[in-house]
């Protein structure tokens, strides 16, 4: 189950890239 803790990091990490 994704959780809204886990989209954020994701979004950040894609923001990084």
């Amino acid at each position: 189950m994704i959780t809204v803790k886990q989209i954020e990091d994701f979004s950040m990490a894609s923001l990084c890239l």
